[in-house]
Formats: structure tokens, sequence, C-alpha cells
């Protein structure tokens, strides 16, 4: 870029060599800044050490604008003092004026508006005096672009189309200048809503700086019609421009150029959902911005990375990026404060001379109302964003339903009581769940069951006391912790009674009926407590063990409370192992079935075969179904451990059918999980296609206590299996429930009576009543009848004597595997 400091300024007596070397410093601080830096700094010692004062100071004219690019401020401002010193010595006026002029624009970018504009117009007076229309077009785009950074967008905008005309009319030779102007005057067009005028601007000056670079010039024409198309909503446009503009200024060494792209760019990923683009892009923004001083693109980088943290809702990173946010604008607004006071007072000092004092009061009077909402403005902002915070804050340690404490706020409260306590007091902690709340969820609508939450919550509260602390640990379950008066030297036992006192207070919450609108019912609930020091030093550990304590009252059938004890923990590893190894069971091959006969009353002959599970386990031996059963309903592993039988047991029941017993059936049971499996009727259907058994060949049972805890699903389940032939069959019927209602509600095939009423019946007169009102019953709704447990002829004459249909039970036979199942068929033909 051939004199773009002013190729006029003290260059008479230089060598044609030294003149070259001055034209390419030229060229690269507009293509490459660093390199120009690096080249100047090597010509200006050689001028140095051959004392050549009149190469030196065109070098530092050249220097002082090269570092003023890089925010090499201070490099920038002594070179261009010492040039306009050997200037002024020298009385070289043409030099002088483009070393103020250079002193203004680095003086403005330092905030020293006084000393900037008192430079312009030092700069001014000597073009004008010279009658030099570069450097008068020159000196008329820095003072535009001061007024347009200090909010007059107005009067920068006449200044910068002064500046162009000079350039296109009296120094047409002047391309990059003019491209410099045209970028100027689309600044104040922008800032007063004049998009497509700037646009126009910035693809002339994008066309001069491309024609003579490409440099500095083309990065920053593509950076702002990068902008310009983001603010339109032409993102694939704006990504473009931006990314060209960034390449540039990466080219060239150019900060502000890569910090800002960086900015626009991450602007654009998170309109777009590319969070990691948006992480690279800020990362790099910032660093740019923090490491060159840029102020007002550091602001901007941590108000963009504020939002993102809050959209993705990461509160932590949230709330520290905010606090940087709020300190980096104050900041800004002190610099801005006491930026546009001394603009101000310069502005004031200088057009005294050129305005009428009245008008230039009515100016600066509105400009200090300007400066003063500028400033309420922005205390308005710290004050919301302050609120901001602490409502993020509030919500970062509560539960938002019930306002409760949540897990993250109980375990800091717990290590402070902990801390307090130091050993020598009990702290009891109490984990509380609400028995079968998804049935309120289910029944009345969640709306009604976040009721329900915050009245449990309101009341445990009061229960807990002003010492301690209530948590919702999340769902339906709370953590109450509460300080005890025991001391430690007095021994757990006493410790143990006022633990059992507060537990007592929790559960008389739950002695009073909840309401929701017009309905109102009870609720019950499952509670586990531990005691510090004893079971637990840390709030983890502590929470852990009373969960477990929790645990094993829901275990034993809810309602209940229980205190830790390390047998519970021994029990929790034990089910935790079993949980590991029931994970691999089926893969590998650890899983047998069984087959209970079922025989007919008339004949004695096998009608259908009961498929029961075992397992192996290759350390333990056989684990009893009662104690791996219950583990893989909770974990969901009864679900393909179902498919597994389902699958094993149809194979098997073919292979009987094929050497000719055509109506033997198989029963298979159906557990809770697996009725909620929406896999499970293509489960059924896949085994019964394997295996070429027709539907009705096929029982599925299922037990009275599944049918009670919901109904309508399970009817609506049972009836689309119904519906694809299968037999449903109720199973241990007179458990505990026998709900006679239920009958008729189901689609049901088959009533098997529980083993417990079979026994009963034989020794009591009632238990043989209700057997036989029970197979009445049962005939009547189209039912066949089949009693389990029977264990002896008397009670199988008593029940073929009532007309029940089949029979399983010792009398006949223990359950067998296939391998003796096939022989027991074979034997009887």
């Amino acid at each position: 870029m051939v004199g773009f400091a002013g190729p006029e300024a003290g260059v008479t007596g230089i060598a044609q060599a030294r003149l070259d070397e001055l034209t390419q410093l030229d060229h690269l601080r507009e293509t490459a800044p660093q390199r120009a830096a690096e080249f100047g700094e090597a010509l200006l010692d050689s001028a140095l050490s051959g004392s050549d004062a009149v190469l030196a100071s065109a070098v530092r004219l050249r220097l002082g604008e090269t570092m003023r690019v890089l925010g090499r401020i201070a490099d920038a401002t002594a070179h261009l003092q010492a040039a306009l010193a050997f200037y002024e010595s020298s009385g070289d006026r043409s030099g002088e004026a483009w070393a103020h002029h250079h002193l203004a624009t680095v003086c403005a970018a330092s905030g020293l508006l006084d000393q900037a504009l008192r430079h312009i117009e030092n700069a001014r007076d000597l073009f004008e005096l010279l009658d030099e229309a570069a450097g008068m077009a020159r000196a008329l785009v820095t003072e535009a672009v001061t007024y347009s950074n200090t909010g007059r967008p107005q009067e920068g905008l006449q200044l910068a189309e002064r500046a162009e005309r000079i350039y296109r009319l009296r120094c047409p030779e002047r391309e990059v200048e003019l491209g410099y102007a045209l970028y100027n005057r689309a600044t104040p067009l922008i800032a007063l809503g004049r998009p497509e005028e700037a646009r126009e601007a910035l693809t002339e000056a994008l066309e001069i700086g491309r024609r003579n670079g490409p440099g500095r010039l083309a990065a920053l024409a593509l950076g702002q019609l990068g902008v310009i198309h983001h603010r339109a909503g032409t993102l694939d446009a704006a990504r473009a421009d931006i990314e060209g503009a960034m390449q540039l200024g990466e080219t060239m060494g150019e900060p502000v150029v890569v910090a800002w792209s960086r900015y626009h760019l991450a602007s654009i990923a998170t309109e777009i959902g590319d969070n990691a683009a948006f992480d690279a892009h800020m990362d790099r923004a910032l660093a740019v911005a923090q490491s060159h001083g840029l102020l007002d693109c550091h602001v901007a980088c941590l108000d963009q990375l504020h939002k993102h943290y809050e959209r993705i809702g990461d509160t932590t990173a949230a709330l520290a990026t905010h606090r940087e946010l709020l300190a980096a604008r104050m900041n800004q607004l002190e610099r801005a404060s006491s930026y546009n006071l001394r603009y101000m007072q310069a502005v004031r000092s200088l057009e005294d001379s050129r305005a009428n004092n009245a008008e230039l009061e009515e100016r600066v009077s509105e400009r200090t109302r300007e400066l003063s909402e500028t400033v309420d403005r922005l205390q308005r902002e710290i004050a919301r964003r302050e609120e901001i915070e602490r409502q993020v804050r509030f919500l970062a340690e509560r539960d938002p339903l019930t306002r409760c404490p949540n897990r993250r706020a109980l375990i800091s409260f717990l290590g402070e009581m902990l801390d307090a306590a130091a050993g020598a007091q009990h702290v009891a902690v109490i984990f509380i769940d609400v028995d079968r709340f998804k049935q309120i969820n289910d029944s009345l609508g969640h709306t009604a069951g976040d009721a329900v939450l915050c009245d449990v919550a309101q009341r445990l509260g009061m229960a807990t006391g002003e010492g301690g602390l209530l948590s919702r640990y999340g769902g339906d379950e709370f953590v109450a912790v509460i300080p005890l008066t025991t001391p430690v030297e007095a021994g757990r036992a006493l410790a143990d009674r006022e633990m059992a006192q507060s537990v007592a207070r929790v559960r008389r919450c739950f002695e009073k009926p909840f309401s929701v609108g017009d309905e109102q019912f009870y609720l019950d609930c499952s509670i586990g407590a531990s005691l510090h020091p004893q079971d637990g030093n840390e709030p983890e550990s502590l929470i852990a063990c009373a969960d477990m304590a929790m645990y094993a009252v829901k275990q034993s059938g809810r309602g209940g409370h229980a205190l830790f004890d390390v047998s519970l923990a021994e029990a929790a590893h034990e089910r935790l192992a079993l949980e590991k190894s029931l994970r691999h069971a089926t893969e590998r091959g650890e899983f047998e079935l069984r087959f209970e006969p079922r025989v007919s009353s008339r004949g004695g002959l096998v009608v259908a075969l009961e498929a029961l599970l075992r397992w192996r386990h290759p350390k333990l031996g056989w684990v009893p179904p009662s104690r791996f059963i219950p583990i893989a309903e909770d974990t969901g592993e009864i679900v393909p451990i179902g498919r597994w039988v389902l699958e094993q047991a149809c194979m098997h029941l073919a292979g009987w059918r094929a050497i000719g017993h055509h109506d033997l059936r198989i029963a298979v049971n159906v557990s809770a999980r697996q009725i909620k499996d929406i896999e499970l009727l293509p489960a059924i259907e896949h085994a019964l296609k394997a295996s070429g058994l027709p539907p009705d060949a096929l029982e599925l049972e299922v037990t009275e206590s599944l049918l009670i805890e919901d109904p309508e699903g399970v009817a609506r389940v049972l009836g689309r299996l119904k519906g694809v032939g299968v037999r449903i069959s109720l199973d241990d019927f007179g458990m505990g429930y026998s709900n006679l209602a239920m009958l008729a509600r189901m689609p049901l095939d088959i009533l098997k009576l529980d083993r417990s009423l079979v026994e009963e019946m034989v020794c009591s007169t009632r238990a043989a009543t209700v057997v036989a009102s029970i197979v009445s019953l049962a005939r009547g709704l189209g039912l066949s009848v089949v009693a389990e447990g029977v264990q002896d002829e008397g009670t199988r004459i008593a029940l073929t004597a009532l007309a029940c249909e089949s029979f399983q039970g010792y009398l006949f036979s223990q359950p067998m595997t296939a391998e003796e199942v096939s022989a027991r068929l074979a034997a009887v033909g």
C-alpha cells in the first residue's frame, strides 16, 4: 500500500534503495503487520547505526502506525513522538502533519480523546497550509472514526463522506486509502440502520482491498459484510465472509480482526446448535481479546458465553462467567464514563472557536444527559444481572417444586453439621420414601401429584425442626438431617431412642389424610435411618446407610422403618454381587428350567407342565428363585430372562408334542415388569412361531397381586394376549387378596388355588367351605380350576369331590428336568 503513511513525509534526500524499503514496509503493514513490525525495526536499527536521522524518522512514522494496528500502543507512541520531535526541529511541515495525524489515531485508541482531537486539529491546520489533499482526507477519516466511536454516527458519516469525495476527485491514485474511507463510511451507516448503503460501501472497499492485497482492508470489509449478513439472517453467507476475514487476520497477525471474527463465528455456531464450533471459536476469541487488551470484544465474548451456559443449563459455569462479565462491564462503564468525559471536555475546548457558545453548551448538555442515561441503563442492567444471579444460585441449591434444598445442598449442609459435631454429638439421617406415590400421578395426574409432594414436604419440614434440614432427594424421596441432643459418650442405645422419636414424628406426618380438590386419601412411607458417628463420618456414607435401611423396609412390604446395621450393608453388597452375576447368567448358560407336571383329576394323566426357572451360580451353586427373581424384577433383567424362558419352554413342549403328546400344554409365569414391557406380545409370538406351537398350547400365569396394583392396565394387556389365542391363568388365588370381583373383570381361562389354602382345607371345615365356594364360582364363570400343593391322597380325593379339574404337587411329582419329563412321558406312551 504505497504512500499510506505519507510518502512526502521526510523522504527528501533518501536514496532510492531506501525508498524501495519504505515502500515495502508500507505494503507489509497492510498485508502482514507482524512482519512489517519486524522489518521496520530492523530498518530502524540500520538507520540509527548509520546516523541517518531522516530515514530513521520516516521509518518511525511508519512503525508507529504498524504498532497501533498490532495493539502495541506504548511502542507506537514512542516512535511517533520521536518522529514528531525530529520533524518539528527540522522544519518538515509535511512530516510534522503526518506525525500529528498518526499520534491522533494512537491517542484515540488509548481513550485519550482530548489529546487525539488536538493532534487532529494540528494535522488539519498543517495539511490545509500545505494544501495536501491526501493528508486532509486522512485527517477527516480519523476524525470520523472518533465521532462514530463516541456515539455520534451522523457526524462521523458526514466526515467520512467528505474524505471519500476528496480521494475520488483530488487523489484517485490513493485507492487503498479510498477503501478505508468507504469502510469508515459503512460503520456509521450500520449504526444508523442503513445496511444496504453500508453493504455497497463495503463491497467496493473489499474489491479495492483484494486488488491491492489481500490485506487488512479486505479483512475488515469482509468482517463487516459478514456482520450485515448475520443481522439479516443469511448465516451461510455471514459465516463464509467472516471466516475469510479471520483467515486474513490470522495470516497477517492482526488481533482485532481475529478476535471479532472468532466472536461472530461463535455467535453463528450457537444459532445453528454447533456447540463444538462455539467452544473452539469462543475460547480463541477470549484468548486474543484478553492478551491484546481488547476490552469491548472481551465483554461481548463473556456476555455470549454466559448466555450459552444458561441455555445449556450449566449453572456453575453460568455463575462463574456472569461474575467475570459484571466485573468487565464495570470496568467498561468506568472506562466509558472517563472516555466520554474527556471527549466532552476536548470537544468543548476545540469547538469554542468554531461554534456559538450557546449552541455548544446545548450540545454538551445533551451529551451529558446521554451519558447519564447510559450510566443509569448500565446500572439497571447490573442490578438485573445480580438478581438473575441470585435466582440462578437459588435454583442451583433448591428443588424448584418444593423449594426444599436439593441433593447438592444436602451434602454441603450435612458436611458442615458433621464438622460442627466433631464426633462428639449424634446426628440422625432419615431417608423417607413415599409408598406407592406413582398411583397418585397415574390416577389424579402429575399436577395433583406435585401438590401432594409440596404438602408432604411442608409436613416433613415441620417434623424436622429448626436445627435440621429437609431435602428433596429426588422423585418421591426425602432426606431429613436432625441433630440429636444425646452426646456420643452417652452411647448408642440412648441415641437410638432419641432417633426413634424423630422417626415417629416423621411417621405422624402421614396420619392425617392428604387432599387434592375434593379428593381425600391416605399415604404411607418407608423410612430408613442412620446415625453419626457410629454409621459413618461422611455425608455420602450416612445417606447411603439410611437408604439401605429404607430399602430393607421396602423389601419387607413397605410402611415401616428400620435403623441401619452392618448386616444391611452386607446384604446390599451381596445383592450387588448377585445383580452383576445375573446380568450375564443367560449368556453364560447358567439358567435351567424345571417342569412341574399338572395332572388331570380323571385318570391322572399329565395335561400340562409349569416351567420353573432355576439358577446354578458358578460359585454359590443353586440360588433359590425367592432370592434372585425379586432382583431381576427390580433391575429389569426379568424381561430378557423371561424371553429366554418363553423360548426354551416352547421349544421343549414342541419336542414332547412331536413324540405323540399332542394335547400337552406349557405354563410360564409372567411378572409385573414383563406385563409392562411393550415387547411382551412380540416375544410370545416369536416363541410360538419358532417352536411351531399353536397359541392355545401356551398358558401365561399372572399373580393376583399384579391385578390389584393396576387392574385396568393389566386387563388391557391380558386382553391383547387373549386375542392372540394364549390361555391366561390366575396364580396363587386365595393367598391374601381373593378379590372375587376381579375374576369377572379379567379375561381369564384358569384359576389356580394357592397351596396354603389347599393344605388348610384338610384340617379346617371353614377352609374346605371356602375352597368349595371358589371352585363353584370359578366353574360358574367358565374357568378351569387347578389346585396347587397337593401333598397327600386325602387332599386329592377331597378336591376331586369338589370337581377340581387338575392338580399340582409333590403327591404326583417334584419339579423335573427336561430329560426326566421325556422319560416319564415315554413311560406312559
